[in-house]
């Protein structure tokens, strides 16, 4: 069976995600003692700002959908 699978293309873009934030975390660390602190500082700024533009991109979405409705039929 092939084509576009909805939940598996939501898995991809969750593991896509992941690997951003363990990039930027490991990105942040500098020194054994404040690696952690850093990384999950990071993790969680880069994080927020992935979550705001879901958002911001739900939103714009749902306008668009208000504006422009598809006819049934």
């Amino acid at each position: 069976m092939s084509g576009f699978s909805p939940p598996n293309a939501a898995h991809q873009f969750g593991s896509l995600g992941l690997g951003i934030l363990v990039a930027v975390a490991a990105a942040a660390s500098s020194t054994a003692a404040a690696s952690l602190a850093q990384g999950i500082s990071a993790a969680f700024t880069v994080g927020s700002v992935v979550l705001a533009l879901a958002a911001l991109l739900v939103i714009v979405l749902i306008i668009s959908a208000r504006q422009h409705p598809v006819k049934a039929g």
